[in-house]
């Protein structure tokens, strides 16, 4: 008995810790901004990238896209514009036919909110 006790007690430390890394991960990632934080920061994106979001050129869109992640990652401790961006490269992302753009700007938004 004591040789079969080992391994499933070694199991369910290995377990525990994951469980304990998974909570400690959730608790990290902070609140989706408010609506109103995002309109302020959706506003003030649209505005610096006026002639981008105009186009209808996907070579266009797919270097915004990039962009607005690029924004994202530099956003620091602005979390409304952080969020804003990552939501915006999805979207640009999407329109433009660039799914990489799109899923490492879902990849980054899901590792830092809780979405």
């Amino acid at each position: 008995m004591f040789s079969t006790a080992r391994p499933a007690i070694f199991c369910l430390s290995v377990i525990s810790g994951l469980i304990s890394l998974a909570s400690q991960a959730a608790a990290e990632k902070v609140p989706v901004p408010p609506p109103a934080a995002q309109a302020e920061s959706l506003k003030l994106i649209k505005s610096i990238f006026t002639t981008e979001y105009a186009s209808t050129d996907r070579k266009t869109l797919a270097k915004l896209a990039g962009q607005l992640y690029k924004q994202a990652m530099q956003s620091g401790d602005d979390r409304a514009a952080q969020f804003t961006l990552l939501r915006e490269a999805i979207t640009v992302g999407v329109k433009a036919g660039d799914v990489d753009a799109a899923v490492s700007a879902s990849e980054a938004m899901i590792a830092s909110f809780r979405v």
